[in-house]
């Protein structure tokens, strides 16, 4: 059963459209103007999937009024991100940035795995 599940979140993501995703030099840049969303996560940490999953769900009900960033810490675009902010234990979690990163907000693996935990602490964190 958890094979199934885990190729149908598979398929679910290779299908799902992730174009509202920027660079994190991109969302960095234009932070002053808009809040960012940075999913840090690593694709051998438990929860990855269904992170990701939540995350481009995030993406779609709130199009343009954040940049969304996607961050493989495996890949080797993470090393920008490592260099400013430390990456921190607990894989994959999510961090808001507002105010030229002045202001954040960590969301930690278990609301990161809930759509509706994010959504509020999203709605909280741009008013």
């Amino acid at each position: 059963m958890k094979r199934f599940l885990l190729l149908v979140t598979l398929i679910v993501l290779s299908i799902t459209d992730v174009s509202a995703a920027v660079s994190f030099s991109n969302a960095l840049a234009n932070n002053d103007n808009k809040p960012m969303a940075v999913l840090v996560y690593a694709d051998w940490a438990d929860g990855y999937q269904n992170a990701l999953l939540q995350f481009r769900r995030i993406q779609k009900s709130y199009g343009t009024s954040f940049d969304f960033v996607e961050l493989n810490i495996t890949k080797k675009e993470a090393k920008e991100y490592s260099d400013r902010f430390k990456i921190m234990a607990g894989l994959p979690y999510v961090m808001l940035y507002k105010t030229k990163c002045k202001k954040a907000r960590y969301l930690d693996k278990k609301c990161t795995a809930s759509y509706s935990c994010v959504d509020s602490k999203m709605q909280t964190f741009i008013k």
